[in-house]
C-alpha cells in the first residue's frame, strides 16, 4: 500500500480506495429546509515537507520534515533526492524513502505527493483529485513555493484559508488581483497546527467561494453533494 503519489511522473487517475477524505460532522439544509447530518471537509495541505530530513537538537537525532509537520493530510514537495547523508555529521540531506517511511510506518490516512506546484498539467490534476476539500493550506518555511492562487482557489472549500511562510504571496500579488479569484486577506490571528502558537501577525487568505467553479462532489465518503453549507453546532 502506496501513501506516494507521484506527479511529476505522469498523470495520476485516483486516489487510493483506503484513502479516506478527511472531514469532521456537520449540517446542511437539505431542499426540503430540514436540516440533516452532512460532513464539512477539514483537508489539510502543505508544500514543502516530503524529502528533506534535518538534525533535531532537542531529540538528537535526525527527523524526516514529514515528522516536524505530521499535523497537515497531505505534504507536497518536488521530489529532491540530490543531497546524500554524510556519515557522522548532523547536516542535513534529501531522501523522499525516509519521510515516505516515516509516513507508512503510522499507517496513517495521509499521503505525500510528488509535484511542481508551478506545473500547470500537475496542479490541475492534483485538483481533480483534491478539488474543494481543503480547509488551509501553507507552506513549512520561507523558500518553500506555495500553490498559486488559480489553484488554491480550486483546493479550498469557501472560509478556507492560505496562511504562507515567505513573501512568495505578498510580493508577487495585490489584493486587487486576488479579489476577482475569490481572496480577501488581513493580519488575522491564527493558530499553528504545528505548535499550537497563536500567530498575531501572520497574514491570511480567505476564499469566499466567490470564484473558482463549483464544489466538486464529495469523494469516500458515501455522501451526495451538498445543496447549501449551514453554520456547524458546537
Amino acid at each position: 500500500m502506496s501513501r506516494k503519489l507521484d506527479f511529476r511522473a505522469g498523470v495520476v487517475h485516483s486516489l487510493p480506495d483506503w484513502f479516506v477524505m478527511p472531514a469532521d460532522p456537520g449540517f446542511i439544509t437539505n431542499q426540503s429546509g430540514e436540516l440533516i447530518n452532512s460532513w464539512d471537509p477539514t483537508l489539510k495541505i502543505i508544500t514543502g515537507p516530503g524529502d528533506y530530513v534535518h538534525w533535531d537538537d532537542t531529540a538528537q537525532r535526525f527527523k524526516t520534515n514529514i515528522e516536524n509537520w505530521y499535523m497537515y493530510d497531505i505534504f507536497c514537495c518536488f521530489g529532491d533526492n540530490d543531497i546524500p547523508h554524510v556519515a557522522g555529521t548532523t547536516h542535513s540531506y534529501t531522501s523522499v524513502d525516509e519521510n515516505l517511511a516515516y509516513l507508512d510506518s503510522k499507517g496513517a490516512n495521509k499521503l505525500l505527493c510528488i509535484i511542481d506546484v508551478n506545473n500547470k498539467e500537475q496542479t490541475d490534476n492534483f485538483v481533480r483529485l483534491f478539488g474543494r476539500n481543503a480547509e488551509l493550506i501553507s507552506n513549512d518555511t520561507a523558500h518553500s513555493p506555495p500553490f498559486p492562487p488559480t489553484v488554491c482557489n480550486r483546493l479550498l472549500i469557501p472560509g478556507g484559508k492560505v496562511v504562507l511562510r515567505g513573501t512568495y504571496w505578498t510580493k508577487k500579488y495585490t489584493d486587487e488581483q486576488l479579489s476577482p479569484l475569490g481572496f480577501t486577506s488581513a493580519i488575522t490571528p491564527w493558530r499553528d497546527p504545528r505548535n499550537g502558537r497563536l500567530m498575531t501577525t501572520q497574514k491570511v487568505y480567505t476564499y469566499t467561494g466567490a470564484a473558482g467553479g463549483r464544489r466538486r462532489a464529495r469523494r469516500k465518503t458515501g455522501r451526495t453533494k451538498r445543496s447549501r453549507r449551514t453554520r456547524r453546532k458546537n
